[in-house]
């Protein structure tokens, strides 16, 4: 059955139309059940419309990339994040909210420098930033203004509207809703929204209009979820008003031991709680790890007890822990340990040669790199930092500029990249 486990195959073939709660480990192959789920609907549905969301335009583009083959793919299938998908409602039903004067062509302001000039802006307009001061003010609350930035996105990402709610979420700060507001109204000044805007005005449309959710649940009747674990209060809350009282088809998968997105308001209780709550579905359990070595199982199970089965055919693997005094010490550690794999040339585990580019250093945070990067240099390497899609900038200055010019191109009143 396509190479699938006993395990994996219960999952893909499981009867079509009921709730399914999926609780899967690392490594054993959720996103490919995932995928493999939303073919057989397809292949045993007569016109039936799957949407998959993702977390990330990577994953969402593999596994449309794998379903390439697959007859009337792109007519029944739409797979994409959960903030692209939230973002075509808004484009195409934005001007339904009355009580929001959204621009017909909707920009977004999804770089954090974009959000604190505005949020500065919206500080001069309402006369608590004074032009003569206003560049020593900024610098010495340069902290207060990022962490009011995270404020704003706090209220947006718990679906929090009216003055009373948002008010007592910040109960210390008397002005906070003063402030929020004069925000929000600069960047609809600026013919835009910022990225947290997406899901909360697309989740007002479908709850205070149902008959545009009624349009995209006349296609669309079956709804899978990859990553679960990682869904915040209004990513969850906007999945299921797209459901509606309609759509009982809906598979999550995830693994709350893998939740990777806790600085934006999200939590496994979404995945294990409310959607059982709200949808009954039935659980299924994934524990085969087809990735890793058995001695990261090892470890995995030793952090987790019985969180993870060795697959058959698992390679051996090696492991090392070790303890060090600061992150000088790790930075030399870790370049003699390069040293090492690069000195050994070959491995029986390993696919080719052993060569920089099969390397990564994993890190709990990028300040971390700092140190290892200096130690990598003075060894002539040249460490390429991976950063998520909505980090990357251009480098070069023609890059920019292109940049700027596009956005300003595209939104005439986009006052913050003009300047």
């Amino acid at each position: 059955m396509n190479g699938l486990s006993p395990e994996q195959s219960s999952i893909v073939y499981a009867p079509i139309g009921q709730a399914m709660q999926v609780l899967a480990s690392a490594g054993s192959g959720k996103t490919r059940v995932l995928t493999e789920r939303v073919r057989h609907i397809i292949n045993n549905t007569k016109k039936d419309g799957v949407i998959a969301l993702t977390f990330t335009n990577k994953a969402a583009e593999e596994m449309l990339n794998r379903l390439q083959d697959l007859e009337g793919v792109n007519e029944r299938c739409w797979i994409a994040t959960i903030h692209s998908v939230a973002q075509r409602i808004l484009e195409q039903y934005g001007h339904t909210l009355q009580d929001v004067d959204l621009p017909d062509e909707i920009h977004i302001y999804d770089r954090d420098e974009d959000r604190k000039t505005i949020f500065i802006q919206s500080l001069r307009d309402s006369g608590i930033f004074k032009d003569e001061s206003d560049e020593q003010i900024i610098i010495k609350r340069g902290s207060q203004i990022q962490e009011r930035l995270q404020q704003f996105a706090t209220v947006k990402r718990e679906l929090l509207v009216s003055e009373p709610e948002i008010s007592s979420k910040f109960p210390d700060n008397k002005k906070f809703f003063s402030v929020y507001t004069s925000y929000q109204k600069a960047l609809i000044a600026s013919g835009g929204i910022d990225f947290d805007d997406i899901l909360l005005y697309a989740y007002q449309i479908l709850l205070k209009y149902s008959w545009c959710g009624d349009i995209y649940r006349a296609k669309y009747k079956h709804i899978c979820v990859d990553e679960a674990q990682d869904l915040n209060k209004a990513q969850y809350e906007f999945i299921k008003v797209l459901c509606g009282e309609k759509i009982q088809s809906v598979l999550m998968v995830g693994d709350h031991n893998q939740m990777i997105y806790g600085f934006n308001g999200s939590s496994h209780q979404y995945f294990l709680q409310n959607f059982k709550q709200d949808f009954n579905p039935i659980q299924y359990s994934l524990k085969e790890n087809f990735r890793s070595s058995k001695s990261v199982i090892h470890l995995a199970n030793k952090i987790k007890q019985d969180s993870q089965s060795e697959y058959n055919f698992a390679i051996e693997g090696r492991s090392e822990i070790q303890m060090l005094e600061d992150e000088n010490s790790e930075a030399v550690w870790i370049c003699n340990k390069i040293d090492e794999l690069i000195q050994q040339k070959s491995n029986h585990e390993i696919e080719g040669d052993i060569s920089l580019d099969k390397m990564v250093v994993i890190a709990r945070n990028r300040f971390v790199f700092k140190t290892l990067e200096e130690h990598l240099k003075m060894k002539g390497i040249n460490p390429l930092f991976n950063r998520g899609e909505r980090q990357v900038e251009p480098s070069s200055t023609f890059g920019k500029v292109l940049d700027l010019a596009i956005r300003v191109r595209l939104n005439k009143k986009d006052w913050v990249d003009g300047k």
